[in-house]
Protein backbone atom coordinates (compact mmCIF):
# COMPACT_ATOMS: atom_id res chain seq x y z
CA UNK A 1 0.00 0.00 0.00
CA UNK A 2 1.31 3.45 -0.99
CA UNK A 3 2.06 5.88 1.83
CA UNK A 4 -0.11 9.02 2.08
CA UNK A 5 2.11 12.11 1.56
CA UNK A 6 2.33 14.51 4.45
CA UNK A 7 0.46 17.82 3.83
CA UNK A 8 2.56 20.72 2.64
CA UNK A 9 2.98 23.39 5.34
CA UNK A 10 2.19 26.19 2.86
CA UNK A 11 -1.00 24.37 1.78
CA UNK A 12 -2.16 23.95 5.36
CA UNK A 13 -1.61 27.68 6.07
CA UNK A 14 -3.60 28.88 3.05
CA UNK A 15 -7.10 28.43 4.57
CA UNK A 16 -5.99 30.38 7.64
CA UNK A 17 -4.72 33.29 5.52
CA UNK A 18 -7.91 33.34 3.45
CA UNK A 19 -9.98 33.22 6.62
CA UNK A 20 -8.11 36.21 8.07
CA UNK A 21 -8.52 38.16 4.83
CA UNK A 22 -12.21 37.31 4.80
CA UNK A 23 -12.64 38.60 8.35
CA UNK A 24 -10.80 41.80 7.45
CA UNK A 25 -12.94 42.43 4.38
CA UNK A 26 -16.10 41.66 6.34
CA UNK A 27 -15.06 44.10 9.07
CA UNK A 28 -14.36 46.92 6.59
CA UNK A 29 -17.64 46.35 4.73
CA UNK A 30 -19.63 46.13 7.94
CA UNK A 31 -17.96 49.24 9.35
CA UNK A 32 -18.68 51.27 6.22
CA UNK A 33 -22.25 49.99 5.99
CA UNK A 34 -23.19 50.76 9.58
CA UNK A 35 -21.37 54.11 9.47
CA UNK A 36 -23.39 54.95 6.38
CA UNK A 37 -26.69 53.89 7.96
CA UNK A 38 -26.09 55.53 11.35
CA UNK A 39 -24.46 58.78 10.15
CA UNK A 40 -26.18 61.79 11.81
CA UNK A 41 -27.51 63.43 8.64
CA UNK A 42 -29.73 65.73 10.68
CA UNK A 43 -26.60 67.24 12.25
CA UNK A 44 -25.01 67.62 8.82
CA UNK A 45 -28.17 69.41 7.69
CA UNK A 46 -27.99 71.80 10.65
CA UNK A 47 -24.28 72.41 9.97
CA UNK A 48 -24.94 73.31 6.32
CA UNK A 49 -27.76 75.68 7.28
CA UNK A 50 -25.59 77.33 9.94
CA UNK A 51 -22.67 77.87 7.52
CA UNK A 52 -24.96 79.48 4.95
CA UNK A 53 -26.69 81.80 7.41
CA UNK A 54 -23.71 82.85 9.53
CA UNK A 55 -20.06 83.80 9.15
CA UNK A 56 -18.05 82.55 12.10
CA UNK A 57 -15.22 85.00 12.81
CA UNK A 58 -13.31 85.19 16.08
CA UNK A 59 -15.78 82.95 17.86
CA UNK A 60 -18.72 85.14 16.88
CA UNK A 61 -21.53 84.33 14.46
CA UNK A 62 -22.37 87.17 12.07
CA UNK A 63 -25.53 86.94 9.89
CA UNK A 64 -24.82 86.72 6.15
CA UNK A 65 -28.24 87.96 5.03
CA UNK A 66 -28.91 84.53 3.52
CA UNK A 67 -31.58 82.17 4.79
CA UNK A 68 -31.68 78.42 4.15
CA UNK A 69 -34.03 75.73 5.35
CA UNK A 70 -33.96 72.00 4.57
CA UNK A 71 -36.84 69.78 5.68
CA UNK A 72 -34.87 66.53 5.45
CA UNK A 73 -31.38 65.33 4.52
CA UNK A 74 -30.93 61.59 4.02
CA UNK A 75 -28.51 59.17 2.33
CA UNK A 76 -28.80 58.03 -1.28
CA UNK A 77 -27.07 54.76 -2.11
CA UNK A 78 -23.55 54.86 -0.70
CA UNK A 79 -21.86 58.12 -1.68
CA UNK A 80 -24.83 60.41 -2.14
CA UNK A 81 -27.35 62.49 -0.22
CA UNK A 82 -30.84 63.77 -0.98
CA UNK A 83 -32.26 67.00 0.43
CA UNK A 84 -36.00 67.65 0.34
CA UNK A 85 -37.94 70.84 0.98
CA UNK A 86 -35.09 73.26 0.29
CA UNK A 87 -35.86 76.98 0.56
CA UNK A 88 -33.27 79.71 0.03
CA UNK A 89 -33.56 83.46 0.39
CA UNK A 90 -30.88 86.12 -0.06
CA UNK A 91 -31.51 89.67 1.06
CA UNK A 92 -30.67 92.41 -1.50
CA UNK A 93 -28.11 95.12 -0.89
CA UNK A 94 -30.71 97.78 -1.61
CA UNK A 95 -33.75 97.41 0.70
CA UNK A 96 -35.99 98.58 -2.14
CA UNK A 97 -34.90 95.71 -4.40
CA UNK A 98 -36.63 92.32 -4.20
CA UNK A 99 -34.74 89.37 -2.64
CA UNK A 100 -33.53 86.26 -4.43
CA UNK A 101 -35.87 83.42 -3.49
CA UNK A 102 -35.59 79.77 -4.54
CA UNK A 103 -37.74 76.77 -3.66
CA UNK A 104 -36.45 73.31 -4.56
CA UNK A 105 -38.63 70.29 -3.70
CA UNK A 106 -35.72 67.85 -4.04
CA UNK A 107 -31.96 68.15 -4.59
CA UNK A 108 -29.33 65.42 -4.71
CA UNK A 109 -25.54 65.10 -4.82
CA UNK A 110 -23.11 62.19 -5.20
CA UNK A 111 -19.33 61.82 -4.89
CA UNK A 112 -17.43 59.69 -7.40
CA UNK A 113 -15.22 57.09 -5.67
CA UNK A 114 -13.09 56.51 -8.77
CA UNK A 115 -12.14 60.18 -8.99
CA UNK A 116 -11.09 60.20 -5.35
CA UNK A 117 -8.63 57.38 -6.13
CA UNK A 118 -6.87 59.57 -8.71
CA UNK A 119 -6.61 62.59 -6.42
CA UNK A 120 -9.63 64.73 -7.23
CA UNK A 121 -13.23 65.14 -6.11
CA UNK A 122 -16.05 64.89 -8.63
CA UNK A 123 -19.51 65.72 -7.34
CA UNK A 124 -22.54 65.24 -9.55
CA UNK A 125 -25.72 67.02 -8.54
CA UNK A 126 -29.27 67.51 -9.68
CA UNK A 127 -32.57 68.98 -8.62
CA UNK A 128 -36.24 68.37 -9.28
CA UNK A 129 -37.77 71.81 -9.49
CA UNK A 130 -41.48 72.74 -9.34
CA UNK A 131 -41.26 72.74 -13.14
CA UNK A 132 -38.11 71.51 -14.86
CA UNK A 133 -34.85 69.83 -13.95
CA UNK A 134 -31.20 70.66 -13.65
CA UNK A 135 -28.18 68.35 -13.70
CA UNK A 136 -24.55 69.21 -13.22
CA UNK A 137 -21.08 68.28 -12.07
CA UNK A 138 -18.33 69.99 -10.10
CA UNK A 139 -14.74 68.76 -10.18
CA UNK A 140 -12.22 70.01 -7.60
CA UNK A 141 -8.84 69.05 -6.22
CA UNK A 142 -8.79 67.29 -2.85
CA UNK A 143 -8.01 70.71 -1.35
CA UNK A 144 -11.21 72.15 -2.83
CA UNK A 145 -9.75 74.11 -5.77
CA UNK A 146 -12.35 74.15 -8.61
CA UNK A 147 -11.26 72.39 -11.80
CA UNK A 148 -14.44 72.13 -13.84
CA UNK A 149 -18.13 73.02 -13.71
CA UNK A 150 -20.99 71.75 -15.85
CA UNK A 151 -24.70 72.56 -15.68
CA UNK A 152 -27.62 71.51 -17.86
CA UNK A 153 -31.05 73.13 -17.56
CA UNK A 154 -34.15 71.49 -18.97
CA UNK A 155 -37.56 73.17 -19.09
CA UNK A 156 -36.94 75.26 -15.96
CA UNK A 157 -39.91 77.51 -15.21
CA UNK A 158 -38.64 80.88 -13.99
CA UNK A 159 -42.02 81.68 -12.51
CA UNK A 160 -41.77 78.69 -10.19
CA UNK A 161 -38.30 79.80 -9.09
CA UNK A 162 -39.27 83.41 -8.54
CA UNK A 163 -37.97 84.30 -11.99
CA UNK A 164 -35.27 86.94 -12.33
CA UNK A 165 -36.96 89.45 -10.11
CA UNK A 166 -33.88 89.85 -7.92
CA UNK A 167 -32.14 91.23 -11.02
CA UNK A 168 -34.95 92.95 -12.89
CA UNK A 169 -37.07 94.24 -9.93
CA UNK A 170 -40.21 93.00 -11.69
CA UNK A 171 -41.33 89.41 -12.38
CA UNK A 172 -39.96 87.60 -15.43
CA UNK A 173 -41.68 84.48 -16.75
CA UNK A 174 -40.40 81.96 -19.24
CA UNK A 175 -39.03 78.46 -19.78
CA UNK A 176 -35.24 78.20 -19.56
CA UNK A 177 -33.12 75.59 -21.36
CA UNK A 178 -29.40 75.47 -21.94
CA UNK A 179 -25.95 74.43 -20.83
CA UNK A 180 -23.00 75.97 -19.00
CA UNK A 181 -19.53 74.45 -19.30
CA UNK A 182 -16.39 75.81 -17.62
CA UNK A 183 -12.82 74.48 -17.63
CA UNK A 184 -11.15 75.90 -14.51
CA UNK A 185 -8.03 73.72 -14.53
CA UNK A 186 -5.80 76.78 -15.09
CA UNK A 187 -7.67 78.91 -12.56
CA UNK A 188 -10.68 81.21 -12.68
CA UNK A 189 -8.78 84.02 -14.43
CA UNK A 190 -7.81 81.67 -17.30
CA UNK A 191 -11.16 79.87 -17.54
CA UNK A 192 -12.50 78.52 -20.82
CA UNK A 193 -16.03 77.48 -21.56
CA UNK A 194 -19.41 78.26 -23.03
CA UNK A 195 -22.80 79.61 -21.95
CA UNK A 196 -25.66 78.57 -24.26
CA UNK A 197 -29.07 79.57 -22.91
CA UNK A 198 -32.55 79.95 -24.39
CA UNK A 199 -35.60 81.46 -22.74
CA UNK A 200 -38.93 80.85 -24.48
CA UNK A 201 -42.34 82.30 -23.72
CA UNK A 202 -40.66 85.25 -22.05
CA UNK A 203 -42.96 87.70 -20.30
CA UNK A 204 -41.79 90.73 -18.31
CA UNK A 205 -43.99 92.35 -15.67
CA UNK A 206 -47.30 91.29 -14.18
CA UNK A 207 -49.34 94.51 -14.32
CA UNK A 208 -49.02 94.97 -10.55
CA UNK A 209 -45.36 95.25 -9.54
CA UNK A 210 -43.80 98.69 -9.93
CA UNK A 211 -40.50 99.30 -11.68
CA UNK A 212 -38.29 101.97 -10.14
CA UNK A 213 -36.95 104.41 -12.74
CA UNK A 214 -34.64 107.31 -11.86
CA UNK A 215 -36.54 110.57 -12.16
CA UNK A 216 -39.94 108.90 -11.70
CA UNK A 217 -40.80 108.91 -7.97
CA UNK A 218 -42.73 105.86 -6.86
CA UNK A 219 -41.94 103.91 -10.02
CA UNK A 220 -44.34 102.72 -12.70
CA UNK A 221 -46.52 99.67 -13.08
CA UNK A 222 -45.49 97.60 -16.10
CA UNK A 223 -48.28 95.84 -18.01
CA UNK A 224 -47.13 92.35 -19.18
CA UNK A 225 -44.60 92.53 -22.01
CA UNK A 226 -44.32 89.64 -24.48
CA UNK A 227 -40.57 89.31 -25.17
CA UNK A 228 -40.86 86.00 -27.01
CA UNK A 229 -37.68 83.95 -27.40
CA UNK A 230 -34.42 85.22 -25.90
CA UNK A 231 -31.11 83.50 -26.71
CA UNK A 232 -27.63 83.93 -25.26
CA UNK A 233 -24.43 82.62 -26.84
CA UNK A 234 -21.42 83.52 -24.70
CA UNK A 235 -18.02 81.82 -25.13
CA UNK A 236 -15.28 82.25 -22.51
CA UNK A 237 -11.59 82.17 -23.42
CA UNK A 238 -8.67 83.04 -21.17
CA UNK A 239 -10.98 84.25 -18.42
CA UNK A 240 -12.81 86.66 -20.73
CA UNK A 241 -16.43 86.12 -21.69
CA UNK A 242 -17.65 87.94 -24.79
CA UNK A 243 -21.30 87.96 -25.82
CA UNK A 244 -21.49 86.51 -29.31
CA UNK A 245 -25.26 86.76 -29.40
CA UNK A 246 -27.90 88.21 -27.09
CA UNK A 247 -31.17 88.59 -28.89
CA UNK A 248 -34.86 88.57 -28.09
CA UNK A 249 -37.77 88.85 -30.48
CA UNK A 250 -41.31 89.08 -29.13
CA UNK A 251 -44.64 90.61 -30.05
CA UNK A 252 -44.11 93.55 -27.67
CA UNK A 253 -40.38 93.75 -27.10
CA UNK A 254 -37.10 93.52 -29.04
CA UNK A 255 -33.81 93.00 -27.23
CA UNK A 256 -30.19 93.07 -28.38
CA UNK A 257 -27.01 93.07 -26.36
CA UNK A 258 -23.25 92.93 -26.42
CA UNK A 259 -20.33 93.23 -24.09
CA UNK A 260 -17.92 91.20 -22.05
CA UNK A 261 -16.72 90.36 -18.57
CA UNK A 262 -13.30 89.53 -17.18
CA UNK A 263 -13.18 86.89 -14.45
CA UNK A 264 -11.23 87.75 -11.32
CA UNK A 265 -10.41 86.01 -8.06
CA UNK A 266 -12.57 86.16 -6.01
CA UNK A 267 -15.48 85.98 -8.44
CA UNK A 268 -17.28 89.05 -7.08
CA UNK A 269 -14.28 91.14 -8.15
CA UNK A 270 -14.90 90.23 -11.81
CA UNK A 271 -15.34 93.21 -14.15
CA UNK A 272 -18.43 93.63 -16.35
CA UNK A 273 -19.08 95.91 -19.32
CA UNK A 274 -22.32 95.21 -21.18
CA UNK A 275 -24.69 97.17 -23.39
CA UNK A 276 -28.40 96.33 -23.60
CA UNK A 277 -30.73 97.69 -26.25
CA UNK A 278 -34.50 97.36 -25.85
CA UNK A 279 -37.36 98.57 -28.00
CA UNK A 280 -41.13 98.42 -27.51
CA UNK A 281 -43.21 97.61 -30.58
CA UNK A 282 -46.40 99.37 -31.67
CA UNK A 283 -48.32 96.24 -30.68
CA UNK A 284 -47.39 96.80 -27.04
CA UNK A 285 -48.75 100.34 -27.01
CA UNK A 286 -52.18 99.04 -27.97
CA UNK A 287 -52.04 95.90 -25.79
CA UNK A 288 -53.12 97.55 -22.54
CA UNK A 289 -54.58 100.94 -21.51
CA UNK A 290 -51.62 101.58 -19.19
CA UNK A 291 -49.01 100.58 -21.78
CA UNK A 292 -49.35 103.83 -23.73
CA UNK A 293 -49.18 105.80 -20.48
CA UNK A 294 -46.01 103.95 -19.51
CA UNK A 295 -44.33 104.72 -22.81
CA UNK A 296 -45.32 108.38 -22.58
CA UNK A 297 -43.82 108.59 -19.09
CA UNK A 298 -40.59 107.00 -20.35
CA UNK A 299 -40.30 109.54 -23.15
CA UNK A 300 -40.69 112.42 -20.71
CA UNK A 301 -38.20 111.10 -18.14
CA UNK A 302 -34.80 112.89 -18.38
CA UNK A 303 -32.83 109.67 -17.97
CA UNK A 304 -34.83 108.03 -20.76
CA UNK A 305 -34.02 110.81 -23.19
CA UNK A 306 -30.31 110.12 -22.66
CA UNK A 307 -30.89 106.44 -23.40
CA UNK A 308 -33.13 106.84 -26.47
CA UNK A 309 -31.49 106.02 -29.80
CA UNK A 310 -32.40 107.48 -33.20
CA UNK A 311 -34.55 104.44 -34.04
CA UNK A 312 -36.66 104.79 -30.86
CA UNK A 313 -34.95 102.11 -28.77
CA UNK A 314 -33.41 102.53 -25.32
CA UNK A 315 -29.82 101.61 -24.50
CA UNK A 316 -28.35 101.00 -21.04
CA UNK A 317 -24.70 100.24 -20.32
CA UNK A 318 -23.85 98.18 -17.23
CA UNK A 319 -20.31 98.46 -15.85
CA UNK A 320 -18.44 97.59 -12.69
CA UNK A 321 -18.07 94.60 -10.42
CA UNK A 322 -20.36 92.77 -8.04
CA UNK A 323 -17.94 93.44 -5.18
CA UNK A 324 -18.16 97.20 -5.57
CA UNK A 325 -21.17 98.36 -7.59
CA UNK A 326 -22.66 97.52 -10.95
CA UNK A 327 -23.73 100.86 -12.44
CA UNK A 328 -26.32 101.20 -15.18
CA UNK A 329 -26.11 104.41 -17.19
CA UNK A 330 -27.90 105.70 -20.33
CA UNK A 331 -25.86 105.03 -23.46
CA UNK A 332 -27.78 106.19 -26.52
CA UNK A 333 -24.65 106.76 -28.62
CA UNK A 334 -22.82 103.49 -27.87
CA UNK A 335 -22.81 100.67 -30.42
CA UNK A 336 -23.26 96.98 -29.66
CA UNK A 337 -20.93 96.05 -32.53
CA UNK A 338 -18.04 97.81 -30.79
CA UNK A 339 -18.42 95.55 -27.75
CA UNK A 340 -18.35 92.24 -29.61
CA UNK A 341 -14.55 92.33 -29.72
CA UNK A 342 -12.86 90.78 -26.62
CA UNK A 343 -11.18 93.47 -24.51
CA UNK A 344 -7.39 93.69 -24.47
CA UNK A 345 -5.54 92.43 -21.42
Amino acid sequence: MNAIPAPDAKTSERPSVLRILGYAVFFVVAFLFFSYKTFPYHKLRDYIVDRVQFDHVGGRARPTGKHLSIVQLEPSWFTGVVATGVQYRSEPRDPLDPPLELTIPEARARVSILNLLIGRASISFGAELPMGELEGRVVTSLLGTPKAFELELERVNLRALGGLRFLTQIPVKGILDGTIELDLSSGLEEARGQFTLELTGTEIGDGETKLRIPGLPGGVTVPPVDAGRVVLDLPIDGGVGTIRKLEGRGEHFLVDGGGSFRLKTPFDASLFDMLLKAQFTDAYKSSHPRAETLLDMLEKAPVASMARTTDGAYQIRVRGSVKTTLRATPAARDRIEDLKVPPAN
